[in-house]
C-alpha cells in the first residue's frame, strides 16, 4: 500500500510539473462583501487545477505534491503575476494565500518586495493571507517579512483563526489588519454548540485591536443575519458568491 501511495504521489509530481510548464493552472476569484450592506469589498484568488482525468481539482488535492515538488514559489510568482491581469475589477483589491516556506524563503520575500516597489504589483490592492501555523516554525523571521509587507501598505490577514494552535501573542505581536473566522465556526450558527459565542468573543476581540474580522462559509441568510447583528465586517463563501474564473 505504501508503495502503491508513493508511486501515486509521484506520478501527480510529474503531471503537476508538466501543468505548471504548459501554464494549465487558473485562478478563481470569490468575492468578500460587507456583512450588513452586502457591498464588494475584495475578491479572494483560489488555485484550481484542471486535471485531464480527475476534473476541476482545488489546492487541498494538490498543495502537498506542489510542496514536495519544490514548485511552491514558482506557483505563488505565477499567481501574483496574474493577478494584475485576471482580477475581475481594475479597482478592487484581491487577497491571495501565502504558505508557511514562502513566507520563510527570503528570495521569494525579496522578488514579492520588488513587484510591490516597481509597481507591477498595487500595494493597495493586495492582501495575503496567512494562517496560524505560518507563525509557529519562525515567528522572529516571519514578523520581520510581514513588517516588510506592511510598511509597503499591504494589508494582512489571518486565515483560519481559532482552528489551529491559536496563540493571543500572535495578534499581540503583529497588527493584522483582518481576523478570518473559519467556516466551522460559522458552520454552527443556529445550532446548540457555543460556536455563536465564540464568534463574538472573537469579533469583540478583534475589533478592540482594530482589526476587521471576515467570516468564512456564509451559507445562508440566518448566518449573514447574525454575522451582521453580532458586528462582523465581512462575510464570503457561496450566499455571497461561489469561485469563478474572472471571465
Amino acid at each position: 500500500d505504501m508503495t502503491l501511495g508513493a508511486a501515486a504521489q509521484h506520478q501527480l509530481e510529474n503531471q503537476l510539473r508538466e501543468a505548471v510548464s504548459e501554464h494549465q493552472l487558473k485562478l478563481y476569484f470569490q468575492p468578500v462583501q460587507g456583512a450588513d450592506d452586502g457591498r464588494l469589498h475584495c475578491y479572494e484568488a483560489l488555485l484550481r487545477w484542471p486535471h485531464a482525468e480527475q476534473g476541476m481539482l482545488r489546492p487541498a488535492s494538490f498543495m502537498e505534491a506542489v510542496n514536495d515538488a519544490g514548485l511552491c514559489a514558482q506557483v505563488s510568482d505565477w499567481a501574483l503575476d496574474r493577478i494584475q491581469y485576471d482580477r475581475p475589477s481594475g479597482d478592487v483589491a484581491v487577497s491571495i494565500n501565502l504558505s508557511a516556506r514562502l513566507l520563510h524563503d527570503e528570495s521569494f520575500a525579496q522578488r514579492l518586495y520588488e513587484r510591490l516597489d516597481s509597481g507591477a504589483l498595487a500595494a493597495d490592492q493586495l492582501i495575503l493571507e496567512i494562517t496560524e501555523d505560518t507563525l509557529e516554525t519562525d515567528l522572529q523571521g516571519a514578523t520581520r517579512v510581514l513588517r516588510g509587507l506592511k510598511q509597503r501598505d499591504v494589508r494582512i490577514a489571518l486565515d483560519d483563526f481559532g482552528t489551529g494552535q491559536s496563540s493571543l501573542s500572535h495578534l499581540r505581536r503583529f497588527p493584522f489588519d483582518y481576523l478570518k473566522i473559519d467556516q466551522a465556526f460559522v458552520a454552527g450558527v443556529g445550532g446548540a454548540g457555543k460556536d455563536e459565542k465564540l464568534i463574538e468573543a472573537v469579533i469583540r476581540l478583534a475589533h478592540a485591536l482594530d482589526m476587521a474580522v471576515v467570516a468564512e462559509g456564509v451559507e445562508t441568510e440566518a448566518q449573514r443575519s447574525f454575522l451582521a447583528a453580532a458586528g462582523c465586517d465581512y462575510v464570503q463563501g457561496y450566499l455571497v458568491g461561489r469561485p469563478t474564473p474572472a471571465a
